[in-house]
């Protein structure tokens, strides 16, 4: 419990810090020009936060995941674009009620028309229905100190038939349901690789212990010809698979005994599933634009999202965290299936709803239809072009003010 105050303390202040210092930036620009660079300014702390801290967490653009009208231009600029629209809308209110001038009242009304308009056009579009997988999950409702045992696994076994028998063509188990490690375990690899050749393939999630004594979290397919493809975990949840720091302080490791210890792969492959290409982020990776975007560019045709929500009890975070996903879906186009242990477990279809689902600290078994992603949107073709020119934008602006402030102060 000391640990975890400590960790919560820490993290508070990274962020606060963090924020302070891009706020404090604005500092170097006359306060007439603040209104117009406050969009880019939050389009460069979001992508900052992503890139260089990894909590791509309550960007702007996330508060409309609701609004699925609106939120469909993320397909032009992923979830920047429409951080970027926001707050240049409420600044052209601001300006426009300040200086009593209707032009920014109508730059306003334009910005929050257009995106409309064009969801209502995308929306009236269908996506191809010309072939389909149907995807048996299941969400076991366990947390991380549920006991599991030989008896769990024949459970979860016979409900995995029960849906190949209702008409699945693949079973996909959360991450974190079994202590098993079945690429290092033969009794375990025979049991899936059996289900696989006598009833229907199977993903799912578990460590991967290496000889070497490194450890990753892998989700691992099992096809009904006896073979296995794995993906290995890229992004690592800082002080919950790994510790930020803990080569360079020594002290650090010692502190933090109980927290894994887990490696990333630095590999980012999509599995290949009934001759299709799957992209599979493990739980908290299917928050990073720039990670499904990769997976989509390598030819991937849906998500399948294997997640232990459990860490997060009863708290806001489950459902944040299922609204921020919706945004994978709309940014790249296609079909993305989260399995969750306790929940929420959904599929998502490529405008961003949410079409079922399996409710939070519930037990449940779904069969989710998907059909396959056949084309790709602007987003998945320029990617992070939009965001990372906001970025040196905001720079370009700052050394320019920086300059003219210092040669102001010199007279």
């Amino acid at each position: 419990m000391p640990i975890a105050i400590i960790i919560y303390m820490a993290l508070s202040l990274l962020l606060s810090l963090i924020n302070g210092v891009m706020s404090f930036s604005l500092n170097l620009f006359q306060k007439k020009y603040i209104p117009y660079l406050l969009p880019l300014f939050f389009v460069s702390r979001d992508l900052i936060m992503e890139e260089f801290f990894n909590f791509p967490w309550a960007f702007s653009g996330y508060s409309q995941s609701k609004n699925i009208v609106f939120a469909q231009i993320a397909d032009i600029g992923g979830v920047y674009l429409l951080s970027f629209i926001i707050i240049l809308t409420g600044s052209f209110i601001y300006l426009g009620i300040k200086k009593k001038n209707k032009t920014y009242m109508i730059c306003a009304l334009i910005l929050l028309v257009v995106p409309y308009i064009y969801g209502f056009i995308k929306l009236k579009r269908n996506y191809n229905k010309a072939d389909k997988i149907k995807i048996g999950v299941i969400q076991p409702n366990i947390n991380n100190n549920t006991k599991t045992n030989s008896f769990f696994l024949n459970t979860l076994l016979r409900k995995s038939k029960q849906l190949k028998e209702k008409g699945s063509d693949l079973i996909v188990w959360p991450e974190y349901t079994l202590y098993l490690n079945p690429l290092q375990q033969n009794w375990s690899k025979k049991i899936f690789l059996n289900f696989a050749k006598n009833q229907a393939p199977i993903l799912n999630c578990f460590n991967d212990l290496q000889e070497s004594g490194k450890v990753y979290n892998a989700a691992i397919y099992f096809n009904e010809k006896g073979k296995i493809e794995v993906y290995r975990k890229n992004i690592l949840v800082p002080f919950g698979e790994y510790v930020p720091l803990s080569q360079a302080l020594f002290f650090v490791k010692k502190l933090t005994k109980e927290i894994s210890s887990f490696q990333s792969s630095n590999k980012i492959n999509n599995l290949n599933v009934l001759g299709y290409k799957v992209a599979t982020p493990i739980c908290y990776e299917i928050l990073y634009s720039r990670l499904l975007r990769e997976f989509i560019n390598k030819g991937a045709n849906f998500i399948i999202n294997p997640a232990n929500d459990s860490w997060y009890g009863t708290s806001a975070t489950p459902y944040q965290i299922l609204e921020m996903s919706k945004f994978r879906s709309i940014e790249n186009g296609c079909f993305n299936v989260r399995v969750t242990t306790s929940g929420i477990s959904a599929l998502i279809d490529p405008f961003g709803q949410i079409i079922n689902k399996i409710n939070l600290n519930t037990k449940g078994e779904e069969i989710f239809t998907v059909y396959p992603l056949q084309t790709r949107t602007l987003f998945t073709n320029i990617g992070y072009l939009y965001g990372h020119s906001i970025l040196a934008l905001f720079i370009i602006f700052m050394i320019i003010s920086f300059f003219k402030s210092k040669k102001s102060n010199s007279y």
